[in-house]
């Protein structure tokens, strides 16, 4: 009775200039999320999926990011608006971009270090796919996540946000549509 929608973005790790972009896919996945035209910030964009029992998520990758959520099969319109709204108007607010990268992706970083089995992968991406850039570590640097700023995101964003870019999926109950 439930039905998953989902946006893959065509624009990952790979798709970064390093070591001055390293992390920027994912850190853009993050900014999402910070506001949009009718969401003024994350609380906004996850209540309106979660009042209704739903949830709301991204991954970025080295091939990709997808933004997903999963809502009752009767609130299909709704999970459809949300990923737009993230998608088509993202604000990327200065004021929230030195906090996010701060306070959560550099944490994140730290985090993956002080964590044996994701640095025990982190390592093995490393050394399969060596100088590739599916190689590189997806959270990217705290030296170039620090540096991050509004222009690094509309860039990035304009390149490969757009609908030849874009893949859309919907699994589940999709019969009362």
């Amino acid at each position: 009775n439930s039905v998953a929608c989902g946006v893959l973005v065509k624009a990952g790790t790979r798709d970064e200039r390093w070591p001055e972009e390293a992390g920027l896919a994912h850190a853009l996945e993050h900014m999402i999320f910070q506001g949009t035209r009718d969401f003024p910030d994350s609380k906004a964009s996850a209540a309106c999926i979660e009042d209704i029992g739903g949830t709301l998520d991204a991954a970025t990758a080295g091939e990709g990011t997808l933004f997903y959520n999963q809502v009752p099969s009767s609130e299909i319109e709704r999970a459809v608006y949300t990923l737009s709204q993230l998608l088509l108007y993202p604000t990327f607010n200065e004021d929230r971009i030195r906090l996010e990268m701060q306070n959560v992706i550099i944490q994140e970083i730290r985090m993956t270090r002080d964590d044996a089995q994701d640095h025990l992968l982190e390592w093995a991406k490393s050394l399969t796919y060596g100088n590739h850039p599916l190689g590189r570590t997806t959270l990217g640097t705290e030296k170039a996540v620090a540096g991050f700023e509004r222009r690094h995101f509309q860039s990035f964003y304009s390149h490969y946000y757009n609908r030849n870019n874009f893949d859309f999926i919907v699994v589940g109950r999709i019969d009362s549509v």
